[in-house]
């Protein structure tokens, strides 16, 4: 197995050429005299099939044609050629994933039956195609598969971390090997891996697979409790996720909460939270902005623990992505608000909140940090994904971004403040039960949304991962 950058992928590429020059051909004619027919693989792609025929030792040809036929259902098509002698043919409208047999057939005149030539068995879908069959740790197996009966000059794939800005590795594969062991990998980090193979006219490529990270089963002492992991395309997000719909819920913002899928959906491992403009919404109507707001108020709370998500937030003029927690007892502010993350006004924000002197206003403990400081370290800041890391046990709760701290408060310090008679602490374990429940939203303008800046539509806000970890499952 060779690993190599761009210049030396391109220079192998060159020699894949040169060497498809030297004779590398589906087809090759003999003309002895006896007449015969040839048929050869082209191309497969996933509803059609292209081969090369050549007719020769005679040139009394009436017609040839290929007849392909689905091995399943025994149906047949049938492709005339425009030169009978010679040339390419496209078969299409086939079945993606189905096997064929395909044989050419040639009419001369005088001979009371057509000249066959060989059979060729082919399966539709990319010519290359990866799979990994195992992840464990730090190791990866890949497995290349060739589906067309064509031996590759060059043959190999890529991968690279989903959220790294940098260029994808590249592996050339060699011999008759198939499947490889990367070693060194990132346990955590999902990975995009595509196959490649090279027959002599050019490179082709498999679909792209993404590869999501494991769950870890435990940090110390705690458990996995909840993984909503997004790896499915088009998954039933309410089998786990309530949404809200409606306009002006919180805070004056500007866009209205749709249940559409066309503001929430799964996709290539991630889930998509997607705010548009001038856009149809889950009511019916027409609203300048829609965007969608989801938690597991009615499927999953916790009282104490770690909550984990890996996320790639919109940013910009009017942007107020989330990801927050309330308690299920209480009004607002007595249940209390925890904000992993909220972003607006080019600031990440950290935030705690319990009930305060008088009705609907919080005690806030909250912090702030300007985006300069975070693309100070990493210019590519805004195009990554980041991890937002919450640990609440009975004495601390700390938030973290990438491993950074950003705001910690002593829960001794969070009681409510006797509004309606209410001195309770919303972040103690304090009634048979009590926790709090998730949001993932992506809120427009507003209050704290700031200006709102049209170009940024569609704005898409990317979960990879929420994952929440306990010692002990509270409530039970």
């Amino acid at each position: 197995m060779i690993r190599t950058n761009m210049n030396l992928f391109a220079a192998l590429a060159s020699l894949a050429l040169s060497i498809s020059s030297c004779g590398f051909s589906p087809v090759q004619k003999e003309d002895n005299g006896t007449p015969a027919i040839q048929l050869g693989l082209v191309s497969v792609e996933d509803r059609s099939i292209t081969v090369d025929v050549a007719v020769s030792g005679t040139d009394k040809i009436n017609f040839t044609y290929v007849q392909c036929t689905q091995l399943s259902t025994g149906e047949s098509k049938t492709e005339i050629l425009p030169d009978p002698k010679e040339g390419k043919v496209m078969v299409s409208a086939l079945a993606k994933g189905e096997t064929y047999e395909l044989c050419a057939f040639a009419d001369i005149q005088d001979n009371d039956s057509p000249i066959s030539s060989d059979k060729l068995t082919v399966t539709t879908g990319k010519a290359v195609s990866v799979s990994v069959t195992r992840r464990e740790g730090t190791e990866m197996d890949v497995k290349l598969s060739v589906n067309i009966p064509k031996t590759p000059v060059i043959k190999g794939f890529t991968y690279k971390q989903q959220s790294a800005p940098e260029d994808p590795v590249y592996v050339i594969v060699e011999g008759d090997r198939t499947e490889y062991t990367l070693k060194g990998i990132e346990q955590y980090s999902t990975y995009l891996v595509k196959g490649f193979a090279d027959f002599g006219d050019g490179y082709q490529w498999s679909d792209e697979l993404v590869v999501s990270a494991p769950p870890r089963e435990d940090i110390g002492d705690y458990k996995l409790v909840f993984s909503a992991e997004f790896d499915q395309d088009n998954e039933d997000l309410t089998k786990v996720w309530s949404f809200e719909e409606g306009s002006k819920i919180r805070n004056n913002e500007d866009q209205f909460y749709s249940k559409s899928k066309e503001n929430a959906f799964t996709k290539d491992g991630c889930l998509h939270i997607v705010a548009r403009r001038d856009h149809l919404g889950s009511d019916g109507k027409n609203h300048s902005y829609t965007s969608a707001s989801l938690t597991t108020q009615h499927s999953f709370v916790y009282c104490y623990g770690k909550v984990e998500v890996r996320a790639k937030i919109p940013t910009g003029g009017g942007m107020w992505p989330a990801i927050w927690q309330v308690g299920n007892t209480y009004t607002w502010p007595q249940n209390g608000e925890l904000d992993i993350m909220e972003y607006y006004r080019e600031k990440i924000l950290a935030n705690v909140a319990y009930g305060g002197t008088a009705n609907y206003s919080p005690t806030w403990r909250s912090s702030s940090h300007p985006m300069s400081g975070f693309e100070a370290k990493n210019p590519n800041w805004r195009n990554e994904f980041h991890i937002w890391l919450l640990e609440w046990d009975y004495d601390w709760i700390r938030i973290y971004l990438d491993g950074e701290l950003l705001n910690q408060v002593s829960v001794n310090e969070t009681f409510n403040k006797g509004v309606g008679g209410n001195y309770e602490n919303p972040y103690r374990y304090h009634r048979d039960g009590f926790g709090h429940y998730l949001w993932l939203n992506l809120a427009i303008g507003g209050n704290n949304g700031g200006t709102i800046d049209n170009s940024l539509f569609p704005a898409e806000y990317l979960i990879d991962y929420v994952r929440v970890y306990q010692k002990e499952r509270l409530p039970e």
